[in-house]
């Protein structure tokens, strides 16, 4: 839905420094989903003034439960047990004929756009089964009972994008509706109610986007502005995922397995790269998800060979600790890359220690201090002799008297 944006963003442009949000209502055969935008301009090129719309995703939300398809199964459903009350001898086979029931689900189609302009339309189909025609008709009203359950949570996806997107619907200035299925009149309806209450006021459906050419349009737009082999109007484009991945790593022989790890919730840029970190001493396998479900398995082997083999000597302080790179790049693509091995080795080392050699001129001032001190010495025991012979003469000079 982030195509039609990207369309749209061609022909409408909000004025540059102001910030606008806009609301993708896209329900198609088997899924709803609905995008909000950010809408903004900045400058682009070298002339002064001239602009280039900007166009961020800010929230998605997927249903699996509403779509046009899902609404022409439920009206084969109830013209197929018509077509059983009607001819109950032929009630058990004509569920086990395949073509019978591709019938219904054609003439479901068409009566289905019918009702679209029409309050009450034709269901016929010619040989059903056995060579047995079947006519009947339904009413808007019968239509919009049979579609209940999925008139009660039409707008519970909008409810979602705007969660995510961390605003309300009072913020949102546009909004478009695409896909075959918006059509159904019950279907406006119940938008355009649930818009007008939260805004307070009544806002237009937008319908400028033709459901088929609108997606490849803006995805081609999209490709032409990443390349630089076209000259094209310049959008400015950042997408965000709408599934969940994540990995979970296990042994080859299934004797262990580590727990499932998100790496990129619901609603991550994309262009982002995570990367896995753990320890192994054997060969493993890397399932990736997607919402939950198996999507592929990466085997990697060489680990328990390099083990056996030339990392066997070795002292290894612990097991091998296994990096690798999981990027979701700008297309959505998942991939599991770069598996590599590290491991520590302990290992003693013998180094001797030099003793520091003695500088020249600390030496000599060490010679000097010491010749200092020999010399005090030497002037101390000469007076200590000259003491002595003065005592000794005044002793012989009294003993004289």
């Amino acid at each position: 839905t982030s195509a039609f944006a990207v369309q749209r963003a061609v022909d409408f442009s909000v004025e540059s420094g102001s910030i606008e949000y806009a609301l993708y209502y896209n329900m198609g055969a088997r899924k709803t989903e609905v995008t909000v935008v950010r809408l903004e301009a900045r400058s682009a090129g070298m002339v002064k003034g001239k602009t280039a719309p900007v166009v961020s995703v800010v929230g998605s939300a997927l249903d699996y439960r509403l779509g046009g398809h899902l609404m022409d199964l439920k009206i084969a459903e109830v013209m197929l047990k018509r077509f059983q009350d009607k001819y109950p001898k032929l009630a058990d086979a004509v569920v086990k004929d395949p073509r019978a029931l591709r019938k219904l689900l054609a003439q479901a189609q068409k009566s289905k756009a019918m009702l679209s302009s029409n309050k009450m339309a034709p269901f016929i189909v010619e040989s059903l089964h056995a060579d047995t025609d079947f006519q009947a008709t339904i009413k808007r009203e019968e239509f919009e009972e049979m579609c209940s359950d999925m008139l009660e949570i039409l707008t519970e996806p909008i409810e979602k994008a705007l969660a995510s997107a961390n605003i309300t619907i009072a913020d949102i200035a546009h909004v478009e509706v695409i896909g075959g299925a918006w059509r159904v009149p019950k279907v406006q309806q119940l938008l355009s109610d649930y818009i007008e209450k939260g805004k307070g006021e009544k806002v237009h459906l937008g319908q400028h986007l033709n459901g088929e050419e609108g997606g490849a349009l803006g995805a081609a737009l999209v490709a032409a502005n990443s390349s630089s082999s076209f000259r094209v109007k310049k959008i400015f484009f950042s997408d965000n995922t709408q599934h969940e991945y994540a990995v979970q790593i296990s042994a080859l022989s299934g004797e262990w397995e580590k727990n499932v790890t998100v790496l990129y919730p619901a609603g991550t840029a994309l262009g982002s790269k995570k990367k896995l970190n753990f320890d192994s001493s054997e060969d493993f396998a890397v399932k990736l998800f997607e919402n939950g479900i198996l999507l592929t398995e990466y085997t990697v082997t060489g680990l328990k060979e390099l083990l056996e083999g030339k990392w066997k000597d070795y002292n290894l302080t612990g097991a091998p600790k296994v990096s690798a790179t999981v990027p979701l790049d700008g297309s959505g693509l998942i991939e599991f890359k770069n598996p590599t091995a590290t491991v520590e080795e302990s290992y003693w080392v013998n180094f001797t220690k030099e003793k520091p050699k003695k500088n020249a001129t600390n030496a000599t001032n060490a010679t000097k201090d010491e010749n200092s001190t020999a010399d005090s010495k030497v002037d101390e025991k000469a007076d200590e002799k000259a003491d002595e012979k003065d005592e000794d003469t005044a002793d012989e000079k009294a003993d004289e008297k």
